[in-house]
């Protein structure tokens, strides 16, 4: 459904914008790279982005011609089921969807509530339909509906190879606005007189922000790829199983809380791909959503647990008394 592709205009980089959560790779652009003379730039996840740096290391025409890389902040990658199954709760089958929008502005809503638009076909007609994420199952990015294992063995938060990073901007002081904004961290002296000219001709609004700011605005993320991929890499370790190496070092230090809703994340991922599988197989939708929901259900739980144990519990009480009186 997804390709990388070259654009060479700013149309063509405009059609290719916007968010894809869906599985791609690299090879068939690289050969175009190698094949045609010229300047790239190379828009990718984290993952992506030190292939390439690698390579750029083994293979001098890749280096001499990809002149930038772009990095996106990137949660985890999903299969291209999720996408499917996000399609099928809407009415349209697998195999019927044509075309998906993961990240559809709702301009009455803050930049963190947008929808999904699907187009596909319904009782042989094709139909648009736009959903909040809200009111469609696997959207809760915690708990990594359709994550591939590898995606939980990168301790790369904030595409710390590339030389400019862009990524939501999570916070309060910028949600509010439905068009969105975004966190920038640059790391090369070219982009950075560029971005300063911007700023300096009117072309670009930016807020300079300290570290922590940049920080805040991913802190889950943090907490997931960086300060709990030590007890993820404890359990393989614990089992004599492989994993790749990391920054992060190996460790059972978390709190048991903790522990569970990594346990609990590992358990929802890995049951979402057996579960729609089983689903298609039986054309029965419901069976995957049965299955899942007895999952979410426990995860948000869970969190009403860390809640508690957060506030204590006389401070958790007070919180559902004005949420009760509001």
């Amino acid at each position: 459904m997804f390709q990388y592709d070259i654009s060479r205009s700013v149309d063509e980089i405009k059609a290719g914008a916007k968010t894809k959560y869906y599985p791609v790779e690299l090879s068939k652009v690289l050969k175009i790279v190698k094949d045609t003379p010229g300047k790239y730039a190379v828009i990718g996840i984290p993952s992506f982005i030190m292939a390439l740096r690698l390579l750029a290391e083994q293979d001098k025409v890749i280096k001499e011609r990809i002149k930038f890389t772009v990095g996106l902040i990137c949660g985890h990658q999903k299969s291209s089921k999720f996408s499917e199954s996000l399609a099928w709760q809407v009415g349209i089958k697998p195999g019927n969807l044509k075309h998906i929008d993961f990240r559809k502005k709702l301009l009455d809503k803050p930049a963190n509530n947008y929808g999904v638009e699907l187009t596909g076909m319904i009782n042989e007609k094709e139909v648009t339909i736009i959903k909040p994420t809200k009111e469609l199952l696997g959207q809760n990015w915690g708990q990594g509906f359709f994550k591939p294992i590898a995606s939980d063995f990168t301790d790369d938060v904030m595409n710390v190879t590339a030389d400019i990073t862009l990524g939501d901007a999570w916070l309060p002081e910028y949600t509010q606005d439905s068009k969105g904004n975004n966190v920038v961290v640059v790391r090369n002296p070219r982009i950075d007189d560029l971005i300063k000219e911007g700023i300096r001709t009117g072309m670009l609004n930016l807020d300079k922000v300290d570290n922590e700011t940049i920080f805040r605005s991913q802190e889950s993320h943090y907490r997931h790829t960086h300060d709990e991929l030590a007890y993820r890499l404890y359990k393989k370790d614990k089992v004599n199983k492989w994993r790749p190496l990391t920054i992060v070092q190996s460790s059972n230090d978390i709190p048991f809380l903790r522990k569970k809703v990594q346990d609990l994340r590992e358990e929802i991922s890995t049951e979402s791909h057996i579960s729609y599988k089983k689903a298609v197989e039986l054309d029965d939708l419901d069976y995957f959503k049965d299955e899942m929901e007895k999952l979410s259900k426990k995860y948000v739980l869970l969190y009403k647990l860390i809640l508690i144990q957060n506030k204590g519990m006389f401070g958790s009480v007070k919180a559902i008394v004005k949420k009760w009186e509001l």
